[in-house]
């Protein structure tokens, strides 16, 4: 997302690592070779796998991803409101530093401890949804 503050070349390199990270991952998901991936079987394949996903079931895990991240951000927002970060302030003599810079680090630390690790774990589960084939002969 475009900011005010950050230089546009930054950006660039954002979302230039997003692709190259989304290659990456489509590469290590087809067990195959980040240069293989730029051929035209690969994604004739890939086209082929994509019919055989379950898209309601990941359109509702998405969903569901979506609505508890929204509620997780939420409750964060309200964690390092002004007057909540004031009074942390105040109860911890924190005097050192300037609110907003209090209010980003307890942000950041409870992103980080939330909402990042529960992504990542969501992420793998997606991935195997999308992956992991199960075989016809297996009762699961």
């Amino acid at each position: 997302m475009l900011d005010e503050g950050t230089p546009f070349i930054l950006e660039v390199i954002t979302e230039l690592t997003r692709v190259v990270l989304f290659l990456y991952i489509l590469a290590f998901g087809r067990k195959i070779s980040l240069r293989s991936i730029f051929t035209t079987d690969v994604w004739t394949s890939l086209s082929q796998d994509m019919k055989k996903i379950k898209w309601q079931e990941l359109a509702w895990h998405l969903v569901f991803f979506a609505i508890f991240a929204a509620i997780i951000n939420g409750i964060i927002s309200l964690i390092t409101s002004e007057p909540i970060v004031l009074s942390f302030i105040d109860l911890t003599h924190i005097t050192s530093f300037e609110p907003e810079e209090v209010k980003n680090a307890i942000y950041f630390v409870i992103k980080n401890m939330t909402i990042i690790p529960w992504t990542i774990v969501y992420m793998a589960y997606i991935f195997k949804l999308i992956y992991v084939r199960k075989s016809p002969k297996t009762n699961m």
